[in-house]
């Protein structure tokens, strides 16, 4: 069995670039100051947000993203009314609370602080020497992330140099379509004689719309498309149906999480084959949260015993309870930490 590294990126992995972590975006959404001009469909959303919150909770400032999420799918799963919303109102503010979150990190995402940048610019760069040292037919490196945000995407095609930009590409691990002519799918692009990164992004992305009806989903790697009104260009011009409009692919954080989408399905899947045969698995910015049970079994049951494990966190993890939810969940001695961040890692292995 070859070689293989897997590395890991938690929400720890784009919080230095302002994104807010899951805990603090509600409160993010709520607070946000919209322009009435040109944020209007913002300002439309959070004030029927906020008028939902209200009317269940009262003006309490606990409310925790989770118990939203969780009251909207199981009233839109069971097709049940809950109190004066019907489970078509309940699926319109659903949708109201995944447009502001994918704003807000969208938002976010346009104000990186320079030094950060140069942080993410180094650690792509490095994932391109490792794919490229091992040879185009090689399948010795990916990456598995948690995160809606793009920032993976956007700085690796930012340490692309000409060379790499035109025989590389991130690689989803499902069939995908783009809007433009002449894009290749991501499952192709090994096929086609390019060097692929393999990103496996378990609970979708900001720039993914997926099309219920034909099930097309469609990427754009260099733009946040997932906030974006967009039609499905295959049911338009081959199926003849208008204005089918295509709607973001995430998996929300609810207690209610549904993984049945083919793609979330197929990227899944193909992430549990990457950590068995992974040799290395590096957990950059994931602290193993309490409540992250899916993944957590998914870890357990797919990492053999003989894999090298590597936790690279912040210094307030040594006390905060994540070095200790890394030392009960593995073996003993299992886990090498790094408490100096992304950017300590890359000193080390530079």
């Amino acid at each position: 069995m070859n070689n293989k590294t897997v590395f890991i990126l938690g929400a720890g992995f784009s919080y230095p670039a302002s994104i807010p972590l899951q805990g603090h975006l509600l409160k993010e959404i709520l607070n946000y100051k919209p322009d009435d001009y040109t944020e209007s469909a913002v300002l439309i959303a959070q004030n029927a947000l906020k008028n939902f919150i209200i009317e269940l909770f009262g003006k309490q400032k606990n409310i925790i993203l989770e118990d939203i999420f969780t009251i909207l799918d199981r009233g839109v799963i069971g097709k049940e009314r809950f109190k004066d919303y019907t489970w078509q109102k309940l699926y319109e503010i659903r949708g109201q609370l995944v447009y502001l979150i994918l704003f807000i990190i969208s938002k976010r995402m346009k104000s990186v602080p320079e030094n950060v940048k140069n942080t993410y610019i180094s650690f792509c760069k490095k994932i391109i020497q490792m794919r490229r040292s091992h040879g185009q037919k090689s399948d010795s490196i990916s990456i598995i992330s948690s995160n809606w945000d793009t920032l993976f995407e956007i700085f690796m095609n930012q340490a692309f140099n000409n060379k790499q930009r035109s025989d590389m590409g991130i690689d989803y691990c499902t069939y995908t379509h783009f809007f433009h002519e002449g894009g290749i799918s991501h499952t192709n692009l090994k096929t086609a004689g390019k060097f692929n990164i393999k990103l496996l992004k378990l609970h979708g992305s900001l720039n993914w719309l997926y099309c219920s009806s034909c099930g097309r989903l469609y990427v754009d790697d260099k733009d946040n498309i997932g906030i974006q009104n967009k039609e499905c260009t295959f049911c338009k011009t081959s199926s003849g149906i208008p204005n089918l409009m295509l709607e973001p692919l995430i998996i929300t954080p609810t207690f209610l999480k549904e993984f049945t989408n083919l793609h979330i399905k197929n990227i899944w899947q193909n992430a549990f084959i990457e950590l068995q045969e992974a040799s290395n698995v590096i957990f950059i910015g994931y602290s193993l949260p309490l409540a992250d049970f899916e993944f957590k079994y998914f870890l357990k049951k797919g990492i053999r015993k003989s894999a090298n494990i590597q936790a690279v966190l912040s210094n307030k993890d040594k006390t905060n309870g994540t070095k200790k939810r890394y030392l009960s969940y593995f073996e003993k001695g299992k886990v090498d930490f790094n408490f100096d961040k992304l950017e300590g890692w890359l000193r080390e292995n530079s």
